[in-house]
């Protein structure tokens, strides 16, 4: 149920999308590539709540296929521990990231490698804003949407003073 004041997006459907593509794209490994160690822990949850996991092995891809990858390209470490990831995948790999920030450094990283996007991996962006780089395939999680309702919910609190009730998108 919603709770006041409050916008929730219900990813489910999309995230089954997701898995599907992945396994009709044929990719046979996933790695999520997140900002920061902290972040790791709350996308595993988040990724828990949705089922990602459970979707996943419906198309026959095991959780073990599975890696959270933490990434911030200014980190010599981080950027050795991705290019280790990408050099030892023999297999088809679906790269998910939560923010295009990374899309410009991982198509040169690819470039790089000789990996080529839709043969040797794939590029899943997770969230997409006006003006930034799309590169692969950009999954729709309602941003603009979210963010116009929650403004807008948040107006109408400003108005009458009080709570208002929630709305799943």
């Amino acid at each position: 149920r919603p709770y006041r004041n409050t916008v929730f997006n219900d990813y489910r459907v999309v995230i089954d999308q997701v898995a599907l593509h992945l396994f009709q794209a044929d990719c046979r490994k996933i790695v999520y590539i997140v900002s920061s160690e902290a972040e790791e822990d709350g996308v595993r949850r988040w990724l828990a709540r949705v089922r990602f996991y459970e979707l996943l092995s419906e198309y026959g891809l095991p959780e073990e296929n599975f890696r959270l990858l933490s990434l911030q390209p200014e980190r010599s470490r981080d950027v050795k521990a991705f290019r280790d990831e990408v050099l030892n995948s023999a297999e088809k790999v679906a790269y998910l990231v939560s923010s295009s920030e990374y899309n410009r450094f991982f198509a040169e990283e690819m470039a790089e490698f000789g990996k080529v996007s839709g043969v040797d991996y794939e590029l899943y962006t997770l969230s997409s804003f006006p003006g930034e780089i799309q590169l692969g395939h950009c999954v729709d999680m309602k941003g603009e949407i979210m963010i116009g309702k929650i403004l807008d919910m948040f107006y109408r609190q400003c108005l009458t003073g009080k709570p208002q009730v929630g709305e799943v998108v």
